[in-house]
C-alpha cells in the first residue's frame, strides 16, 4: 500500500512540473525606456520583450524615425523559476533623440498569424542643457564655433573637443561629416592632439576630436547639424573590456551676411578679412641687365584663396615675372590664419632712374564693414649702364667719317673671336639669369649639407634606442621581449606600457597607425597571461616594424 501511494505522489509531482513546463507563465509584450524626459544630444536605453511567445518576431517600433538608433542587439533566454518555465525575448536598442518634440512610441509585433502591439511611451524631448562648465559630468563633448555671424568671404574655425575622467578604449564619430552649405577643410587625425586641463577643480583629458575649416557658399542662416559620437570607457572587466556612451554635439547656427556693395572697388578680388602686409625690395640699386625682387607677405585672419597674383597691369619700363612661393592655412586657437607669399621680380629696360608705382591691394574690412586698401609704397629704383652706352655706340657709328674704322674694327674683333675659339662651344646667358642659376646651386649644396648634418646627428643620437633592438634580436622568449619592447617605448615616448591605460597612450602617441601596432602587442600579451588564447603573433616582426616606424 505505501509504495503505491508513493508512486502515486511520485505521478503527482510529474504531473505538476510538466503542466508547468508546459503552460509557463501569461504572454506578453513590453516596451520600456530608461527615461520618458530627455533633451537634445542625450542617449537612453529602448528595451521591447517578448515573454513567452516563442517565435515572435518584433516587425517595427512606430514613432523610431524620430530618434538615430545609435546600436542595436537582440537575445532570448529560457528560465525555470519556482516550477515555471519563462521564455523571453528582449531587442535592445540605444537611441538618441533628433528634435525637440513630443512623441509616441510603441512596438508592433507578429505572433502565430496575428499582430499584437506593445504598451506605449510619450516621450518628451526639451532643448539641450549647455552647461559650459559640465560639472555634473564625467564624460561630455563640447562644440565650439570661432564666430557665429560672419560676411560672405570668411572663414571660420569649428572644433569638438572630448572631455573624460574616464580611461578610454577607444572613440570616433559615427557618421561622416556633412556641410551641405560650406567647402570644408577637415584637419587629419594626426594632426588633433590631447592634453590635461582642469575644470572647476576637476582634472580631464582633453581630446581634440574634430577641428575644421569652414567656408560658407551661400549668405543667409546656415546649420552645421548635430553628429552622434561614440566614446567606449574601459571597464577593467575580463570579459567586457568596455562601455559604450553615446553623444550628440550640438547643432550650431551661423548667420552669413552679403558683402555690402556700395563703396566696392572695381577691382575688388574677393579679399575678406583682417589683412597684413608686408614688403621688401632687394636692391634699390642694379646694373642695366640685372633685375631686383619686390617681396610681399599677406597674413592675418584672411580669406586669400581669390588672390593668386599682385599685379594685374604692367609697369613701365620693367618686365614683370610673378611667382607665388608659400602658402599656408592654420588654425591657431580658435581663429583662422592664412599666409601667402609672393615674388614680383623687376627687370628694368632701361637706364636711369624708374619709378614703382604704389601697389593697392583692396579688401574688405568685417570688423569696420567698409573696403579697405593694403598698400606698398612707391619706390625709385636706379638704374646704372645699359642702354645709354648702347645709345653712344649708335651715335658713332652713324657718323660717315668714322664708319670704314668702326666695319675694319668690328670684322677684325670677328675674326679674332674666331680663332680663339675654334674647338670650343660658345653661348650668351643674361647675369641675371646666371646669378639665379648659381643661387640655386648653392641653396641645394646648403640643404644636401643639412641633410647630412640632421642624418648624422640622428644616428648619434638613438645610440640608446639601436642597443635596446639588438637586445631585442637576441632575446629567447615573449616575455623578454615585451620588457624590452616596453624600454623603447619609456625611452622614445617617456611612458610606459605596464604601467600606464592605453588612453594615456594615445594622449603621449599621436601617430594612429604606430599606436594600432603597439596595441596589437599589447592585446597579444594579455590574452596569452590571463586568458590562454592561443593567438599567433611573431613578436620580433612586429617589433622591427614598429621600431623603423619611430626611428625614422
Amino acid at each position: 500500500m505505501k509504495r503505491i501511494i508513493n508512486v502515486i505522489i511520485s505521478s503527482l509531482l510529474f504531473l505538476l512540473i510538466f503542466s508547468a513546463l508546459i503552460f509557463g507563465a501569461e504572454e506578453e509584450f513590453r516596451l520600456d525606456i530608461d527615461d520618458l524626459y530627455l533633451s537634445e544630444g542625450t542617449s537612453t536605453n529602448l528595451v521591447i520583450s517578448l515573454k513567452d511567445t516563442k517565435g515572435a518576431e518584433l516587425v517595427e517600433v512606430e514613432g523610431l524615425d524620430n530618434f538615430q538608433v545609435l546600436s542595436k542587439r537582440s537575445g532570448s533566454q529560457t528560465t525555470i523559476i519556482n516550477m515555471e518555465r519563462s521564455y523571453s525575448k528582449q531587442y535592445h536598442y540605444v537611441i538618441m533623440p533628433k528634435e525637440v518634440g513630443e512623441f509616441t512610441l510603441q512596438g508592433v509585433v507578429e505572433y502565430k498569424g496575428k499582430t499584437y502591439r506593445t504598451n506605449k511611451l510619450q516621450i518628451k524631448v526639451e532643448e539641450r542643457k549647455v552647461n559650459h562648465n559640465q560639472d555634473n559630468s564625467n564624460i561630455f563633448i563640447r562644440t565650439t564655433l570661432s564666430k557665429d555671424k560672419i560676411y560672405f568671404g570668411q572663414k571660420i574655425i569649428l572644433k569638438y573637443d572630448l572631455f573624460t575622467r574616464y580611461n578610454l578604449e577607444n572613440y570616433g564619430f559615427l557618421e561622416e561629416f556633412n556641410f551641405n552649405d560650406f567647402i570644408s577643410q577637415v584637419k587629419s587625425q594626426d594632426q588633433l592632439k590631447a592634453n590635461y586641463v582642469y575644470l572647476d577643480g576637476k582634472k580631464y583629458i582633453k581630446y581634440e576630436v574634430g577641428q575644421i575649416i569652414l567656408t560658407p557658399t551661400k549668405t543667409g542662416k546656415l546649420k552645421i547639424p548635430d553628429y552622434p559620437f561614440q566614446a567606449n570607457i574601459s571597464t577593467g572587466d575580463f570579459f567586457s573590456s568596455s562601455k559604450a556612451t553615446y553623444f550628440n554635439t550640438e547643432a550650431k547656427t551661423i548667420e552669413v551676411l552679403p558683402l555690402p556693395q556700395e563703396g566696392q572697388p572695381e577691382d575688388f578680388t574677393g579679399i575678406v578679412g583682417n589683412l597684413q602686409l608686408d614688403s621688401n625690395l632687394a636692391d634699390q640699386e642694379v646694373e642695366y641687365g640685372d633685375s631686383t625682387t619686390l617681396n610681399i607677405k599677406l597674413t592675418g585672419d584672411v580669406n586669400l584663396d581669390s588672390l593668386d597674383k599682385i599685379l594685374d597691369n604692367d609697369i613701365s619700363g620693367f618686365e614683370i615675372y610673378q611667382t607665388q612661393k608659400d602658402k599656408k592655412e592654420e588654425i591657431r586657437g580658435m581663429e583662422y590664419y592664412a599666409e601667402k607669399n609672393f615674388d614680383v621680380i623687376l627687370v628694368p629696360k632701361e637706364s636711369g632712374e624708374l619709378n614703382l608705382p604704389e601697389i593697392k591691394l583692396p579688401y574688405f574690412n568685417p570688423e569696420k564693414k567698409e573696403y579697405e586698401y593694403a598698400t606698398i609704397a612707391a619706390k625709385t629704383i636706379k638704374v646704372n649702364g645699359g642702354v645709354k652706352k648702347v645709345q653712344q655706340n649708335l651715335v658713332a657709328s652713324s657718323n660717315p667719317a668714322k664708319e670704314s674704322q668702326n666695319k675694319s674694327i668690328e670684322i677684325s674683333q670677328i675674326n679674332t673671336t674666331a680663332q680663339t675659339d675654334e674647338g670650343y662651344y660658345t653661348f650668351k646667358i643674361k647675369k641675371n639669369y646666371l646669378k639665379i642659376a648659381l643661387a640655386t646651386i648653392g641653396l641645394l649644396i646648403l640643404l644636401m649639407i643639412i641633410y647630412l648634418a640632421v642624418n648624422r646627428y640622428k644616428g648619434s643620437e638613438d645610440e640608446e634606442l639601436k642597443e635596446y633592438y639588438k637586445q631585442i634580436k637576441k632575446a629567447k622568449d615573449e616575455e623578454e621581449l615585451y620588457h624590452l619592447f616596453n624600454q623603447i617605448i619609456k625611452y622614445k615616448y617617456n611612458i610606459s606600457l605596464k604601467a600606464n591605460s592605453k588612453a594615456e597612450l594615445s594622449a603621449r602617441i599621436s601617430d594612429v597607425e604606430l599606436l594600432a601596432n603597439i596595441y596589437e602587442i599589447i592585446d597579444y600579451i594579455e590574452n596569452k597571461r590571463y586568458s590562454g588564447n592561443e593567438v599567433s603573433l611573431d613578436m620580433k616582426e612586429k617589433i622591427k616594424e614598429i621600431y623603423k616606424k619611430i626611428n625614422n
